[in-house]
């Protein structure tokens, strides 16, 4: 799954992947292990052949998957949970602070634009892989969004909701439907990372319909609702399916 420095391919895209596989092992009722390694300075520290050992007797980890993990050692990213989510409120709250302290000096331009690349960057990162979790969490990242934008703005607390329009900013929990319907559209147009392509099944019917070109997915079955509904095939094709047709066949992402 090496993303860097490929077209199609990010860190989030590799993150989808892994959070796929996690959920689906789960969904089957099998054990899953996620070994993540630091390529950082601190990990030449680490002495590899202890660490392949343990891989080996201590895991159970075994032929080409062993065989990766010797020849590229490459780090997963870690799945983001409550510990992520308060990470990047607190980080984010942090920045909306220090962009209010000098609010009055600059023009609302100039605040949305300091908003966008110190708050929403953080913000928005990793959508894609709160699909199906706690509610409270995705809460969360909402109040924040809409902290942002009554800075942005200079509006007091009430109803967000026309400010967040007038900003042209996606709510929080519309955004992560949204980054998984558009890693669909560009899977099904030759646009994504293959290890993301081959986990969407185009639908095929054994005779004549007025579905059979209405750009549909397989929905593949699931064994749990908590684990099952966060596959990434699931949850794309579920939204996907939902699209109205004229949207399902637009060919352009702009368009889409």
């Amino acid at each position: 799954m090496q993303s860097a420095y490929r077209a199609c391919h990010s860190t989030e895209t590799a993150q989808l992947r892994a959070h796929h596989d996690i959920a689906l092992a789960l969904d089957n009722n099998w054990c899953a292990e996620l070994v993540m390694l630091d390529l950082s300075d601190a990990f030449d520290t680490i002495d590899h052949p202890i660490l392949i050992n343990r891989l080996e007797y201590s895991y159970g980890i075994t032929g080409s998957a062993l065989e990766l993990s010797v020849l590229q050692l490459d780090p997963y990213c870690q799945i983001i949970q409550e510990k992520q989510v308060n990470a990047v409120t607190k980080s984010c709250y942090f920045q909306i602070r220090n962009i209010g302290r000098i609010r009055k000096y600059i023009t609302e331009a100039a605040c949305k634009t300091l908003v966008c690349s110190f708050v929403a960057s953080r913000l928005y990162y990793g959508n894609a892989l709160l699909n199906e979790v706690n509610v409270s969490l995705v809460n969360k990242l909402h109040r924040v969004q809409n902290t942002a934008a009554r800075l942005v703005t200079r509006s007091k607390k009430h109803h967000t909701t026309p400010v967040l329009v007038s900003l042209h900013w996606i709510p929080v929990q519309y955004r992560i439907q949204y980054k998984l319907l558009l890693y669909t559209f560009k899977i099904l147009h030759g646009l994504a990372s293959v290890y993301l392509e081959e986990l969407i099944n185009a639908y095929q019917p054994s005779r004549s319909r007025r579905s059979e070109n209405a750009m549909r997915l397989i929905q593949p079955r699931v064994s749990t609702k908590n684990n099952g509904e966060r596959r990434f095939d699931k949850a794309t094709a579920s939204l996907w399916n939902n699209l109205p047709s004229h949207l399902r066949h637009k060919h352009a992402i702009e368009l889409f």
